[in-house]
This record gives structure tokens, C-alpha cells and sequence, in this order.
């Protein structure tokens, strides 16, 4: 968990928070601040072949459309797995929205995660959909407006100095004691089609 708040920390601000304003509604605030935010999101569908179904290890040989093959695990939660079969058509879309906005520090910096999962009903065609969403805070320790610079304490109180990329607007209103939040959220929806 402490490489992955290093890492989307340093993606956001990097880059993420250039120029996109987060229309949502901001935890801790009902109107919109001057402070840098944005909102990024994802979505990426892919379409394979089922080639090879392994029932006792939960496993499926997949044949994307560009001809690439790869194994997949299925979770026990997933009902139907036993309906799965060569030649199968599987579709996969997924979706990741990433969520920037600065607020004043209301409470220390966290770590919050929660997830949810919905599979189709046993004797229906196998079939579901995954949502993660985790965040996390980071406050703002030190700024050096002329070099870019800004360095965050993180939920476990490491320190990390990041430059901003000149794209983010608004940088100069960011100040010392500011709260960094990001909500990252991860959606997959997985479906089998009969060919």
C-alpha cells in the first residue's frame, strides 16, 4: 500500500491535476475552489476466445483478437464457471476514474478502501462485475513555487518530494497544510457469449 500512494501521488502531480476541473461534488465542500483538481477517467473493452478451460484449477486459456493468448484465474465467487467453453466469446471492459481535489486538512491523512462484487446467478450465463474504490491523502509539507516542487507527508507519515508538471493550472494555490485527496476507482465487467 505505501508503493501505491508513492506512485499515484507522484502520477497526480505530475500530471493528473492539469487544467481538468472536477465537476463532482468534493467531500468537505459543496462549491467549487481555485485550489488545482481534476477528474481523469478510463475505459478500455476487450473481446477474447476462450481456448482452453482447466474446471479444477479455475483457469482459461484466452486468444485476444490481435492473436496474443493468456491465462486468466476465476475467482470462486464467479458462479457458472463450469459453463464456460472453447470457443466461448469473453468480454472484458474496464473502467478507472482517478479523482484529484486539495481541501484544508478536517482530519489526519488516511487510507480508505472498499469494494464490491456482483456475479450472475447460479444456472445464468457466467458473468461479473468487480468495483474498487480507494482513497487516499497526502498533506502538503513544503512548496518551492519557483522549482516546481511540493513535498506531501503520506497516511504513514513518510515524506516525498515531487515536481509538478507546468500543465497543472492554479499551481501557485496550493499552500503548505493543504490535503491532496485522490479517489481511484477500478471497474471490471466480465461477460461470456455463446458464439
Amino acid at each position: 500500500m505505501k508503493k501505491a500512494f508513492s506512485i499515484v501521488l507522484m502520477i497526480v502531480v505530475v500530471g493528473a491535476l492539469a487544467g481538468q476541473a472536477w465537476a463532482g461534488k468534493k467531500q468537505g465542500t459543496a462549491k467549487r475552489t481555485d485550489k488545482p483538481e481534476a477528474f481523469l477517467t478510463e475505459v478500455v473493452a476487450v473481446s477474447a476466445t476462450v481456448e482452453e478451460v482447466d474446471n479444477q484449477k479455475r483457469t482459461l486459456l484466452l486468444r485476444s483478437s490481435e492473436g496474443k493468448t493468456f491465462t486468466v484465474k476465476i475467482d470462486k465467487a464467479v458462479n457458472n464457471f463450469d459453463q464456460i467453453k472453447k470457443g466461448d466469446q469473453i468480454k472484458v471492459e474496464y473502467l478507472e476514474a482517478l479523482g484529484v481535489y486539495i481541501r484544508k486538512p478536517d482530519w489526519p491523512p488516511a487510507i480508505v478502501e472498499a469494494g464490491n462484487i456482483a456475479v450472475a446467478p447460479k444456472g445464468k450465463p457466467p458473468a461479473a462485475v468487480i468495483v474498487d474504490t480507494i482513497q487516499l491523502t497526502g498533506t502538503v509539507e513544503a512548496i518551492d513555487y519557483a522549482k516546481r516542487t511540493v513535498t506531501l507527508k503520506g497516511p504513514e507519515g513518510k515524506m516525498k518530494a515531487f515536481v509538478v508538471d507546468q500543465n497543472v493550472k492554479r499551481f501557485e494555490k496550493l499552500k503548505k497544510g493543504d490535503e491532496i485527496v485522490l479517489v481511484i476507482t477500478e471497474a471490471v465487467a466480465i461477460s461470456v457469449q455463446k458464439p
